[in-house]
């Protein structure tokens, strides 16, 4: 999260028509933007996308990429990828083994048997995020197609620069807000943006409910999904 940092962090979101780019720097509990930069694409050139590579032109996207990423002054960056590209879960398990690797490869078994994919064509990162009533352990798990994220990857290597993390925008928007959320009674966070909407309910500060909703699946007129 930005409120806590203590040095310069670069970061971009991608989104169909453009990338972002933006330099923060923080002392205390305050942050600062340092640079900003806006980056129009040719239309069509990133289709986001869970199951298919989004980017149609790579030689394309990455020239506007370095145009967007020359002003922060740096080759490592967190990359906020369009909130199509990842599926978010909230999983519930009441028992589980005590090594971190044997509950990743068991999440990874469920999601993977429950989507009808192999474990090798998929890329999950997980976090637990409380207990549920019944005394279940609540994970919030991010899931990507290898194919996807990997052709982000390689677009940002041959353009110079290391991609620190990859997550969907709607998610790193939450972790910005995610300290407001109060330990205790129901509370629901909301999430509204040109491209997707998103909803988290929590119950005594464990998330219970996550719904992520694209644009053309709440109009077909085109516009904002605010609108």
């Amino acid at each position: 999260m930005f409120l806590s940092l203590n040095k310069s962090k670069a970061g971009i979101e991608i989104t169909p028509d453009r990338i972002r780019s933006a330099l923060i720097s923080g002392r205390g509990s305050l942050f600062f933007i340092e640079k900003l930069a806006d980056i129009e694409l040719l239309s069509g050139l990133v289709r986001p996308s869970f199951k298919t590579e989004n980017i149609t032109d790579t030689d394309a996207f990455c020239g506007f990429l370095e145009k967007a990423c020359d002003l922060l002054n740096t080759k490592r960056i967190g990359v906020a990828l369009p909130d199509a590209a990842v599926q978010i879960f909230l999983k519930k398990y009441i028992e589980l083994p005590d090594d971190p690797k044997q509950i990743e490869e068991m999440i990874e078994w469920d999601i993977s048997a429950a989507l009808n994919l192999s474990a090798d064509r998929i890329r999950l990162s997980w976090d637990e995020m409380g207990s549920g009533a019944d005394g279940s352990r609540v994970f919030l798990v991010a899931l990507g197609m290898e194919e996807v994220m990997s052709q982000y990857e390689d677009v940002f290597a041959a353009a110079g620069i290391k991609a620190m993390i990859l997550a969907p925008a709607g998610l790193n928007r939450f972790n910005f807000y995610c300290r407001a959320v109060p330990e205790s009674g129901r509370v629901a966070y909301l999430g509204m943006f040109d491209e997707f909407v998103n909803i988290f309910v929590f119950h005594d500060g464990t998330p219970i409910f996550y719904k992520g909703i694209k644009k053309g699946h709440l109009s077909h007129q085109g516009g904002s999904a605010i609108d």
